[in-house]
Formats: structure tokens, C-alpha cells, sequence
């Protein structure tokens, strides 16, 4: 009857589950991706067993954050969160409004949506799993095609401010996304809409030693406000779109402040 529990016909799909988990550790797997946590309990999965069962036979692998507790990282989606987890997190999200393909949804993010959704992540210290489905035949729609296009061919272009980062700044330093290389040499600023005249980076307390835009190389003025002997000060870095219109990104321009020593605030 509705309602029922049948814990005998339960027991029976756990003992499936794992062997399907079995047959998947024998590919040697990087990540396990585990969806609907919010259906059962831990204890009901005995989850304990099945996170002992996958370290002992798939011990490089990490798993995402429904697992009751026993992920690697925290698992969002469809939604950005203001403040950003403090450990490994994911975003999940669509490029339109659907997981698979549905002829009727028309509604895909544009390119510049997705340019900014992307840096607010990995600037956040997260990892963003971008969705496409497919097309009955396995071939990529071309609206979802044509706008992997274009991020990748933001990411070449500024590739130096993607790869090798970390989380950067957090609110209050900077009015947008920021990023530092790892060792905290150069800060990267992502901005999303035309700067008027300079932009300003507030509480370092090292001083700003080159500025310039990532991809055109072109050196930028900067100007250090306060911060006499250890105190922070402000950093006014000058890059005005009518005399730098032509290094100014469609989507996204991304400074490069590069400091002498590792940067403290």
C-alpha cells in the first residue's frame, strides 16, 4: 500500500547498489557523483559502509557532498551563494533551464551570463560543472555549442587568471570577483562592465609594484593612497575606457596587480 515501507524489497536494492558500485570502482574512477540525498537518510544507505567500501576500492577517488556527510566537496545547485563555502565546493548549473534536452527550452544564458557565473566561482574557490544535453542523436545543440565557444575563447585569452589560482579577496577589497595566483604574487581583478577612469583596491598592505591587462600586456598607472609604514592603504589602478578601449574585454577584463613580496592584508 501507499506509504508502506517495505524494508526487505529496501535491503534488496542496497545490496544492488553496491555491486553496481563495485563494477564502477573497477574503472578506476576520479570522481564518484552521487545525486538525491535529501531522499533517504545516512543510516538508511549505511552510508558509514558504502564511504569505507569506495575508499578501500577506489581510494583516489573524491566524492561530491550528498553523500550524508561523507563528500570531499560541498555540492550547490543552480544557485551562486553571496558568501562562498569555506572548503572544496562545486556548482552545479544549466546552460539553459533543463538537465537534458528539451527542443522547447529556448531560455540558454548568454554568453556574457556565463563568462561572469564562471569567474564568481572559480574566484570563489569553486569548481563550475556547466550542463549540456545532448540531442537524441548525441550532437551538442548549437546554441549550447556556440556559447562553449565563446568561454573557451575567453578562458584562452585570459588563461594566465584562470589556471593556477586560488580564492581570492572576499568581499569588501574589491568592488567585483578577485583571484590570486598561488603564491600570492600577483592578484588578479575581474571586471564585468566598463571602468570609469580607475578602480580601486582597498586593506593591502603591500604595495602594488606593476598593474597591467592580462592577454594585451598592456601597463597600466597606479597610484598607492595611505598606508603609511604598515598600515593598508588604497590602490588606485588607472584604466579608463577611452584611453584603453582597445584592451578592454567584451565580456570580462581581467587586471593583473603584481606584487614584489607575497601580498598581505
Amino acid at each position: 500500500p501507499e506509504g508502506h515501507e517495505d524494508s526487505a524489497a529496501w535491503d534488496r536494492f542496497r545490496v544492488f547498489h553496491r555491486a553496481q558500485l563495485g563494477e564502477l570502482c573497477a574503472y578506476d574512477p576520479d570522481i564518484l557523483w552521487f545525486d538525491g540525498a535529501w531522499e533517504r537518510t545516512p543510516e538508511q544507505w549505511h552510508m558509514a559502509e558504502v564511504a569505507q567500501f569506495l575508499a578501500d576500492r577506489a581510494p583516489k577517488a573524491v566524492l561530491n557532498g550528498r553523500m550524508g556527510g561523507y563528500g570531499d566537496f560541498a555540492t550547490q545547485e543552480q544557485a551562486l551563494l553571496a558568501t562562498p563555502p569555506a572548503g572544496p565546493w562545486e556548482l552545479c548549473v544549466t546552460v539553459n533551464d533543463s538537465w537534458g534536452y528539451k527542443a522547447h527550452d529556448s531560455n540558454f544564458k548568454s554568453v556574457r551570463q556565463l563568462v561572469q557565473l564562471f569567474v564568481e566561482v572559480f574566484a570563489g574557490g569553486g569548481n563550475l560543472l556547466l550542463d549540456v544535453g545532448p540531442k537524441e542523436d548525441g550532437t551538442i545543440p548549437e546554441e549550447s555549442a556556440s556559447r562553449l565557444r565563446e568561454l573557451g575563447a575567453w578562458i584562452r585569452r585570459n588563461e594566465e587568471a584562470v589556471y593556477d589560482t586560488e580564492r581570492g579577496l572576499g568581499f569588501g577589497y574589491f568592488d567585483g570577483p578577485t583571484a590570486l595566483s598561488r603564491d600570492r604574487k600577483t592578484l588578479y581583478l575581474y571586471l564585468f562592465g566598463l571602468p570609469q577612469e580607475f578602480v580601486v583596491i582597498k586593506g593591502l598592505t603591500t604595495p602594488v609594484a606593476r598593474a597591467r591587462v592580462v592577454g594585451t600586456g598592456t601597463s597600466l598607472d597606479h597610484q598607492r593612497v595611505g598606508g603609511l609604514h604598515k598600515a593598508a592603504g588604497w590602490e588606485y589602478v588607472f584604466v579608463d575606457h577611452t584611453t584603453h578601449a582597445a584592451d578592454l574585454d567584451p565580456y570580462c577584463t581581467v587586471i593583473a596587480c603584481d606584487f614584489d613580496e607575497p601580498l598581505e592584508l
